[in-house]
């Protein structure tokens, strides 16, 4: 049978369900390779096998393995092409007040307008939360309320630079005014990322004011 290793841009390409078991089980090789595994969790979400989900899942919970491997399930059950997996309010409550570091980070991942708003919205305002980056990235949709683009527009002067650029990545959507003095502000942010995204999301704020500071 065809190497994995050189198997993978194809099964990618043609959605294959026939290699989902040889997959996962490359996925939760202890001997996978950091360089190998994102080309098996690409190809994982690619083929978006519904088969795979239950063994994912077991992985994601599995406190016997490493966070590296755990940390790709949670990539291919929340980002799988057309499966959407969806967990109760309360499982995702209970990961989030538990101790476990990576099923906190993957219950707030799969949080949002629709689960636990509440949560998302304390983390995104926590400007000492080391998940803070996390939550705004949530907000992306359907958190337009007056106080969430505050949240948003105050995000633009974290001192964490990820912070700066999430939220500036996030205002494309809602397009608030009020957050088009920061956004120019950020263009000029010394992480380069930050400037970038913000010069990203300028795009959609096409007035006069914008116009002229970008362009002279």
């Amino acid at each position: 049978m065809t190497p994995l290793a050189d198997s993978y841009d194809a099964i990618a390409l043609s959605a294959d369900r026939r290699w989902t078991f040889r997959l996962l089980d490359r996925l939760t090789a202890p001997d996978l390779p950091d360089d190998e595994r994102p080309d098996v969790v690409n190809a994982l979400v690619a083929v978006s096998d519904p088969r795979a989900v239950p063994i994912l899942e077991r992985t994601l919970t599995d406190h016997a393995r490493t966070v590296a491997m755990r940390e790709a399930a949670s990539y291919v059950l929340r980002n799988m092409d057309h499966l959407e997996v969806d967990w109760s309010e309360g499982t995702l409550r209970g990961w989030w007040n538990g101790p476990d570091a990576v099923l906190r980070q993957h219950a707030l991942r799969s949080m949002g307008a629709a689960a636990c708003p509440d949560i998302v919205r304390a983390v995104a305002g926590d400007p000492t939360h080391t998940l803070r980056a996390t939550a705004l990235d949530r907000m992306i949709f359907f958190f337009d309320a007056p106080a969430d683009v505050d949240t948003k527009i105050e995000a633009l002067t974290a001192s964490a630079p990820e912070v700066r650029a999430t939220a500036a990545k996030i205002l494309f959507w809602d397009e608030p005014v009020a957050a088009e003095a920061a956004l120019l502000t950020a263009t000029t942010d010394p992480i380069e990322r930050v400037a970038v995204e913000a010069l990203l999301t300028l795009q959609y704020y096409p007035s006069l004011h914008v116009i002229r500071s970008l362009h002279g």
